[in-house]
């Protein structure tokens, strides 16, 4: 926690940015040349941090000085933040129903475009929740029969494999392609291996909380879900 007094000088700050990397880079001291490199960083991360805190503020309310927190990434070059390139995913619905609307999925992807799950193939949002070897057995899991020809755009007219199913299915398919979308990111991210079993497990608990959180009107199509997900990882081997 930064206060006023820690910008009054240039040493005030340095003793500010000495506390702040204690505390962030693992409870250790940071080499002084590493630092100086990065202060000028730190000191415009906190001038401005500052200075959000006290706009519209009033002269009562000033003069109370609680401090204000100074982010973890604040000593962090333009460089450093630019390790990964942004991207966007854009897996279009069309249907008479849902005719022009879009999801997207906004993503930072890392340079080279090979899919991170099969490490085979170009990942493209097809790819990603159609054509990748672990995306096409979690829909055959679920008991869905996906052809090679179904793409992003056509898989909103496929019929549903279950009768529970069916009255939501285009809810159930965008609840799929998010919890696809976020393994993914467990494996890019976090160096986790693909998991149907831990996939299928993740997506009944999502489930149960979309259950909890609907008002009553819509049913308990949600909890249905997390049965299907429920027996279908119970079937998984991994």
């Amino acid at each position: 926690m930064a206060a006023e007094k820690d910008l009054e000088s240039d040493e005030a700050l340095w003793a500010l940015y000495d506390r702040w990397c204690y505390h962030f880079v693992e409870r250790v001291h940071r080499p002084r040349a590493e630092m100086a490199c990065r202060f000028v960083h730190f000191k415009e991360a906190v001038l401005l941090a500052s200075q959000a805190k006290n706009r519209g503020r009033t002269g009562k309310s000033k003069a109370k000085d609680r401090g204000f927190k100074v982010k973890a990434s604040a000593d962090r070059s333009p460089e450093d933040r630019i390790q990964i390139r942004p991207g966007v995913y854009k897996l279009k619905r069309k249907n008479e129903e849902f005719c022009g609307d879009r999801l997207y999925v906004e993503a930072r992807l890392v340079n080279d475009e090979q899919c991170e799950v099969c490490k085979d193939g170009v990942e493209d949002s097809t790819h990603l929740v159609l054509g990748c070897p672990f995306a096409r057995r979690f829909w055959s899991l679920l008991g869905f029969d996906i052809s090679s020809s179904v793409t992003c755009a056509t898989l909103w007219k496929i019929q549903a494999p279950s009768a529970e199913l069916a009255p939501n299915l285009n809810a159930f398919i965008l609840f799929c392609f998010f919890q696809l979308w976020r393994h993914r990111n467990e494996v890019a991210f976090n160096s986790m291996a693909p998991c149907h079993k831990r996939l299928m497990e993740q997506c009944r608990k999502d489930a149960r909380w979309w259950g909890r959180r609907l008002p009553e009107r819509f049913g308990d199509f949600a909890f249905d879900w997390a049965d299907l997900f429920a027996r279908t990882g119970s079937s998984c081997d991994q």
